[in-house]
């Protein structure tokens, strides 16, 4: 974009973009995914940012592109449709950022889907800032998770907002993180599904390394095993600040659980185990789990019995300095 400049007689370029569509009503368009599908020369050296403003409902999977930015003004955007596809999908892109939108994938679909899919070779120039991603589905479908976050994927993301499914499937993450995959989160507020079994407000697995700094984290409700975060075989994250429950109204809802090979770092976070049932502990570190725990304060949970502050199982080797744990409240051990 230029702008005339009466003091040099010349025109400056006022952004990094070459190009600027809108999305709404009296924009260019009414749909993002029709904007992004008119986008065929994106690079480098020639970047668009979309607007949206306002309400917008989309009825097929919107798929980013590299060297384009979105930005949002009040901009909620619903991806509504019965397919069994997602709400916003990053494929390899860099150099994008999205900011300032609300995705919310809704519709009566049969499998899994998620609101925002990233997944390739993302780097850490896609950037996610000030966004929401939230699953509405209407079925009791499972999997269906606030993001995905997958293969080698690696990107940026600030200040948003996560929410798995509430209509009572099975595994209804906050955010899942596989595949080697090592995003930086930061500032985030996550939370799992509810009415379902197994709705952790994060996993992480599958030699997944993410930083996650500033964030808060809680397990879903109505479930059992609704951990705030479950730490998967192998994986290495580094957890830093940052405020982690597990969720409410069923059994083994840790706050963090730590599984066989995994090797976390956790420093400076306040960790409390679930609401409503037994063994709901502030951190279970599992068998062969290696973690180091710095600075921390660990609290079972309440209304169960066997809500330890941290249990540490047989052949663990944790690192644990600088500590506080209580045990829980409203039961026995």
């Amino acid at each position: 974009m230029w702008q005339y400049n009466p003091f040099t007689n010349k025109l400056d370029k006022v952004n990094k973009h070459n190009k600027i569509l809108t999305v709404g009503e009296g924009g260019d368009y009414t749909k993002l995914s029709d904007a992004l599908s008119s986008i065929t020369d994106a690079s480098k050296t020639n970047r668009y940012c979309i607007v949206v403003i306002g309400k917008i409902i989309d009825d097929v999977q919107i798929n980013a592109k590299s060297y384009v930015d979105v930005v949002g003004f009040s901009a909620d955007i619903t991806v509504q449709t019965d397919s069994n596809v997602h709400g916003v999908v990053f494929d390899s892109i860099v150099e994008s950022e999205w900011r300032g939108i609300t995705i919310r994938r809704a519709g009566n679909v049969t499998s899994g889907v998620r609101a925002c899919y990233i997944k390739g070779t993302t780097d850490k120039t896609c950037r996610l800032v000030n966004c929401k991603f939230i699953n509405e589905i209407s079925a009791a479908v499972n999997s269906c998770y606030g993001i995905w976050i997958k293969d080698s994927a690696s990107p940026t993301i600030i200040n948003c907002e996560f929410q798995g499914s509430n209509n009572g499937g099975n595994s209804c993450y906050g955010i899942e993180i596989t595949n080697s995959a090592s995003p930086t989160i930061t500032g985030c507020k996550v939370q799992g599904g509810s009415g379902g079994d197994s709705c952790y407000g994060i996993w992480i697995g599958d030699f997944a390394s993410p930083t996650i700094t500033g964030c808060k984290v809680q397990g879903g409700s109505g479930g059992s095993y609704c951990y705030g975060i479950l730490i998967g075989n192998s994986a290495s994250p580094t957890i830093t600040g940052c405020e982690i429950q597990g969720g409410s109204g069923g059994s083994s809802c840790h706050g963090i659980r730590i599984e066989g090979s995994a090797s976390p770092t956790i420093t400076g976070c306040k960790v409390q185990g679930g609401s409503g049932g037994d063994s709901c502990h502030g951190i279970l570190i599992g068998n062969s789990a290696s973690p180091t725990i710095t600075g921390c304060k660990a609290q079972g949970g309440s209304g169960g019995s066997y809500c330890y502050g941290i249990l540490i199982g047989n052949s663990a080797s944790p690192t644990i300095t600088g500590c506080k744990a209580q045990g829980g409240s409203g039961g026995s051990y």
